[in-house]
């Protein structure tokens, strides 16, 4: 057997190697093989293409090297077609021009029936700015196979750019004459004419195209806005009630133009009746699509419809299940309707169709919590946090805001169960989902203060939040209960005398009473703590160891 065989062996065994390594994903280990490939044989255009793919798939930092390794394919391999393309795209993908523009000439030269290369030359020049070399190229093609949508418009972006107005009409025309029945081109040579201002001859392309094709939504949005530029009012919506019609406008187009129309329509009387007559235009045109009934569901909801808008959203929600829109919608239009009952089912139903995302899990909690059933909240909020912490892409359900919120809750219901770490562990949470909310940081510092910990830094998040807005009667009493806590009891006294100035004098606030009175205590005003305190119980606390200070006259933990 002869020595050069056993080289080839070698090579090829590892190059299969690393071919089969990349396939399967492993990068960095095809790149080792390919490399050892190189060594031995260096000259090899196929291991030179690939450490080049591999090295530009690292990023612009090895731009340069894999750029390198790319041309030594080429020069390896001088009349391979493909090498020659991917490395004139390359070299234009990485801003190196001219040096794309050297490569495509070679490729003409090379390979001269090829028009693939001449296309994506004249391309490659529009880009540069180079309009009447791209022009120059356009015309070659069009010389071997004639007009098509691709040529036409690269002609005429690359007249605009230079303003050759007549130009951009006259091949317009060219292609129009070769091509009468598009009856979108038709369209936009009207679109051209009424940005030259030559409105009658715009008026006449657009009512051509609709004689070709009756309907088509491209004349007929056309049309819309020529008229509006004629601030001809009764044919805008004419022709707008006929794009909310029309099967052949998509629904975000037809969504652009509702927007559009509201703001057209803002101050006429009738504007809520045209605008409820286009939103049913719209889902006769497209009952199929959740989103066009989603779309009239937020119109009625708008309108104080609720019933009828909760008609549009189950349907919404039948042809879509997973709809997060629609659900909070319909679960808004329960709540506006005080239905507990009805709120209850849309979460449970929404739960279902969505069982990976937090954010209904949350809102089934939150809702519980307030109908008194902790241990169903806690479930909930519970599986909710789990979803969050396990998998990242359920976060784009829940925003920081609600996820805060969430861990407040969940902290309200372990220290009502007594649990001290939990309680900190989700008060802590919420802060960190929500670092800049007031709410958050209050409560955070209120519960470090009830288990007497870390009050150094208790106090210095609820001066934050004091200092924020200092007149909130919640921030001044969680500020005083701290400063009692750590036993300056003057400044206690005077941010508590402070919270029910800024309270509600006809139903001070139970919790903030109650607190007066514990400071009234460490001051020696014992008589007045106990007088305090059985206001606190008289506005509804719920403390059951309220009695226990009325009783005893002393203050209890």
């Amino acid at each position: 057997m002869r020595a050069d065989s056993l080289y080839t062996f070698e090579f090829d065994s590892l190059f299969v190697d690393a071919v089969c390594l990349r396939m399967a994903g492993n990068d960095s280990a095809a790149l080792e093989g390919f490399r050892r490939c190189y060594e031995l044989n260096p000259g090899s255009a196929a291991v030179n293409y690939e450490i080049g793919s591999l090295k530009l798939q690292g990023g612009k930092e090895h731009a340069d090297e894999g750029l390198r390794y790319m041309k030594r394919a080429v020069d390896n391999d001088p009349g391979n077609y493909y090498y020659l393309t991917i490395l004139a795209r390359l070299y234009y993908q990485y801003g190196k021009a001219d040096d794309a523009v050297t490569v495509y000439n070679r490729i003409l030269k090379q390979f001269p029936d090829r028009d693939e290369p001449i296309y994506d030359l004249a391309l490659l020049y529009n880009g540069m700015g180079e309009y009447r070399k791209s022009n120059a190229m356009a015309d070659k093609l069009l010389r071997r196979m004639g007009w098509s949508r691709q040529l036409f418009f690269l002609k005429a972006r690359n007249f605009i750019s230079m303003g050759d107005d007549k130009s951009v009409l006259k091949i317009m025309d060219d292609y129009i004459e070769d091509n009468p029945l598009d009856y979108s081109m038709w369209v936009y040579k009207g679109d051209v004419e009424m940005e030259l201002g030559l409105m009658d001859a715009a008026l006449s392309s657009f009512e051509k195209s609709m004689e070709i094709s009756p309907g088509n939504g491209e004349a007929l949005m056309s049309l819309c806005n020529y008229y509006d530029v004629q601030r001809n009012s009764r044919k805008v919506e004419e022709y707008l009630a006929k794009i909310f019609a029309s099967k052949d406008v998509g629904f975000e187009t037809k969504d652009k133009y509702m927007r559009a129309a509201v703001l057209y329509w803002r101050g006429d009387t009738a504007a809520a009746s045209k605008m409820e007559s286009s939103y049913k235009a719209m889902v006769e045109a497209d009952r199929q699509n959740y989103l066009t009934h989603l779309a009239y569901a937020r119109f009625l909801n708008m309108a104080s419809r609720q019933d009828e808008s909760i008609d549009e959203l189950r349907t919404a929600i039948y042809l879509e299940p997973s709809c997060m829109d629609c659900w909070k919608l319909l679960l808004k239009g329960a709540i506006d309707k005080n239905d507990e009952k009805l709120a209850s089912e849309v979460l449970s139903d929404a739960v279902d169709a969505i069982p990976d995302s937090p954010l209904f899990h949350f809102y089934k909690g939150t809702l519980a919590y307030f109908m008194q059933q902790p241990d169903s909240a806690l479930e909930s909020l519970l599986l909710a946090d789990s979803l969050l912490v396990k998998n990242t892409e359920s976060r784009t359900h829940i925003d920081s805001l609600d996820a805060a919120a969430m861990y407040s809750l969940l902290g309200e219901i372990y220290h009502n169960r007594g649990d001290e770490e939990k309680t900190l562990y989700y008060m802590g949470e919420a802060l960190l989902y929500n670092p800049y909310d007031l709410v958050s940081m209050n409560n955070y510092a209120y519960y470090l203060a009830v288990y007497n910990r870390k009050l150094d830094d208790a106090e210095k998040l609820s001066f934050v939040t004091v200092k924020r807005e200092p007149l909130n009667p919640t921030f001044l009493d969680t500020y005083a209960y701290i400063m009692m806590k750590r036993g300056d009891y003057k400044s206690a006294y005077f941010y508590i005398m402070q919270a029910l100035e800024y309270d509600d004098k006809e139903n001070p606030n139970a919790e903030i009473l109650e607190h007066l009175g514990d400071i009234q205590y460490f001051m020696g005003q014992v008589q007045n703590a106990v007088s305090t305190w059985r206001k606190a119980k008289d506005s509804g606390s719920p403390n059951p160891k309220l009695d226990d200070k009325i009783n005893s006259g002393q203050y209890v933990e």
